[in-house]
């Protein structure tokens, strides 16, 4: 299997200055964990919950220190549960774990000459591109659809939790500078979004954005 898809989802949702260029970018990389964990056929959610099929490390920490929360879980939770309560601490040490790789960097500074800032711009700029070309290829598409179905699996499931985020015109610049907030909304609706992680990461994003409301 390539990069993981919680990887490239915080790649897709960071600027090359290690800001965000997504507004919902905490609950997609949740979103994308889980969805990681699915497709590795680790998690599923036959019912209501979220439950362990197998409890095998993958070998990134990242998603393996979130399966074993699962699996020490006694009650069951909804999926949309756990992409709510772990987005910000999921968002946290995957950002520690491409620092560790390579892949971003660290840089501290102080604002207004006094509140410390820790900033993590990419170091490998060409894997942020490639993710960022496959999901453009599907959303500038003609057949936005066709081209999704068409994916491999990982580019279609970036594009479908891309379509469950609440998208301003910064976020279409930082992305598809050739469209507007609208336009993006429009086209990714039309993308097949049916796996039970987009079901839930777009419930998760509804609840955090209603409690900023």
């Amino acid at each position: 299997m390539s990069a993981a898809l919680v990887d490239q989802m915080l790649l897709l949702g960071s600027t090359p200055e290690g800001r965000h260029a997504l507004r919902d970018l905490p609950t997609l990389v949740a979103g994308a964990a889980m969805a990681d964990l699915a497709a590795r056929g680790r998690i599923s959610c036959p019912a209501r919950t979220v439950q362990v099929d197998d409890d095998t490390p993958t070998g990134h920490p990242v998603l393996d220190r979130l399966l074993a929360r699962i699996a020490d879980t006694r009650r069951g939770r909804a999926p949309w549960r756990w992409i709510f309560d772990t987005g910000r601490s999921i968002t946290q040490a995957e950002r520690e774990h491409l620092v560790q790789t390579g892949v971003l960097g660290t840089e501290e500074d102080v604002v207004l000459g006094m509140l410390p800032r820790t900033r993590h711009p990419l170091r490998d700029l060409a894997a942020r591109e490639q993710v960022v070309e496959r999901v453009r290829s599907v959303v500038l598409a003609a057949d936005v659809r066709a081209a999704a179905e068409a994916a491999d699996p990982q580019t279609r499931m970036l594009v479908d939790l891309l379509g469950t985020a609440y998208h301003s015109r910064r976020t279409a610049a930082a992305l598809f500078p050739e469209l507007d907030a609208r336009a993006l909304r429009t086209r990714l609706k039309t993308a097949p979004g049916k796996h039970w992680v987009v079901t839930a990461t777009a419930h998760a994003v509804r609840l955090v954005n209603a409690a900023r409301a």
